[in-house]
């Protein structure tokens, strides 16, 4: 069986084959292209205790009462544009951006690197990572 015949005969393997591939390709492009670097729990307690970043919580609020990094500033991930001008100070400073799981973060990211944000960090894994780690939370 020639390839043109195969593909043929299975032209739904074959778009399934492209779209995973199409996918794959705009990951690592989005990823190299990001203006945002993804840290580890390690790293993020290593910045903390030497480049006094800012610790930016954008969980819900019933999340953050559960647990969130020591001097962690709160603001849910929709209300980040409209309490922006609450950090602007940090445009050129590091901040360090978390959420549960590494996602929303992620947004974040990518909202505050659009505003002109110069240094941020999303912590890979959220704060279920730091956890895992057996690094400290504050509880209210």
């Amino acid at each position: 069986m020639d390839p043109i015949d195969f593909l043929q005969r299975h032209w739904m393997l074959t778009a399934a084959a492209v779209g995973i591939l199409f996918m794959l390709i705009s990951s690592e492009v989005a990823r190299f292209t990001r203006k945002y670097a993804e840290i580890g729990p390690s790293e993020a307690s290593r910045m903390m205790s030497h480049d006094q970043p800012l610790l930016l919580d954008v969980r819900e609020i019933d999340e953050y009462r559960a647990g969130y990094l020591r001097d962690a500033k709160h603001i849910p991930l929709g209300q980040l544009g409209a309490k922006i001008d609450q950090i602007e100070a940090w445009k050129d400073k590091p901040v360090i951006i978390y959420c549960r799981s590494g996602n929303r973060s992620g947004v974040a990211c990518g909202q505050l690197a659009k505003q002109g944000f110069t240094k941020l960090y999303n912590l890979a894994g959220g704060i279920l990572a730091w956890q895992h780690d057996g690094l400290p939370v504050k509880k209210k």
